[in-house]
């Protein structure tokens, strides 16, 4: 599972390198951090349209979002600063830096537009299914 959040966020990192931005770390974590919740919030969407566990709760939706955001900020930002101060993201570089310009310009656009499907796609099946 890491693999593919260690590909978002190294290609992110890498992006903002090579544009000498002053904070590539910080620019690959926000992407991934932002990633990882819509595919938390997605799975939850689903979740509670199954179960209705969240609707039966009587608390605001976006106070439960909230610490699942800053944990995955949290965990996101010890992971990689430990990583850049530990060996610079050389397993990385090791892993992806020779991929081939077809496949990395392939992953790059799906690596765009996963946030992107998964902010509309699940609520749009979702409202599809209930209008069966």
């Amino acid at each position: 599972m890491y693999k593919m959040f260690d590909y978002i966020f190294f290609r992110i990192y890498d992006h903002y390198r090579k544009k000498e931005s002053d904070i590539p770390v910080d620019r690959g974590i926000q992407f991934l951090s932002i990633t990882q919740l819509f595919m938390i919030f997605g799975i939850l969407l689903v979740v509670d349209y199954c179960t209705g566990v969240i609707q039966q709760l009587n608390t605001n939706k976006f106070i439960l979002g909230l610490p699942v955001a800053l944990l995955v900020m949290v965990v996101n930002e010890i992971r990689y600063k430990r990583m850049a101060k530990k060996n610079d993201f050389g397993p990385f570089y090791q892993r992806w830096e020779n991929e081939a310009p077809a496949v990395r310009k392939r992953n790059m656009i799906l690596l765009v537009m996963l946030p992107v499907l998964l902010l509309f796609g699940i609520p749009l099946v979702l409202w599809a299914i209930s209008k069966l």
